[in-house]
């Protein structure tokens, strides 16, 4: 074999790992494994809200922030869900906006010019890392024993985000 070709082949596989590190199925979280901690302040209150108050029911988390056109187009899904007492499931959103002095008005002029009052947390950026969120809006399914059941980025009908709660209850 000539060295060329050799060589070629060596920086073929090597970039081939690279890749593989970076964007192969290892990246997030899997389903089955335990949801991490979330303990954020709730908008408003600041009351610290942890995952293990939800336990006993599915939890759907929504990471998001007020730039981002897919997040604002799914929120009224989200929120008939929140006012849904039949849907048996915690909706909780995750904002993850730049964690400045601003952002607790901006957040909230957001929810109040869209009618939004389901639970909305704020992130520091810690949950966004423990939670491996590479793209917004993503959706993690915690089923009611707390471990992660699904995870989704991108945009979702109101009929497929019940469709997610529903398998991770068990219906």
């Amino acid at each position: 074999m000539a060295t060329g070709t050799l060589i070629a082949l060596v920086v073929v596989t090597l970039l081939a790992v690279n890749v593989w590190n970076l964007y192969g199925p290892s990246k997030g979280l899997k389903a089955g494994e335990l949801a991490p901690t979330l303990d954020l302040p709730h908008i408003g209150s600041g009351e610290i809200v942890g995952l293990e108050e939800f336990r006993g029911q599915v939890v759907l988390i929504d990471f998001w922030a007020t730039w981002c056109p897919p997040c604002r187009e799914q929120m009224p899904a989200l929120q008939n869900m929140a006012n849904d007492p039949e849907l048996g499931a915690a909706i909780v959103s995750v904002n993850t906006d730049d964690p400045d002095e601003g952002r607790e008005p901006l957040v909230a002029g957001f929810m109040n010019q869209f009618g939004l009052t389901l639970t909305t947390l704020l992130d520091d950026g810690q949950a966004r890392a423990r939670y491996k969120v590479g793209a917004i809006p993503t959706l993690v399914v915690v089923d009611p024993e707390g471990a992660v059941h699904r995870v989704s980025a991108g945009l979702h009908s109101e009929d497929d985000l019940r469709r997610m709660v529903a398998e991770a209850a068990g219906r």
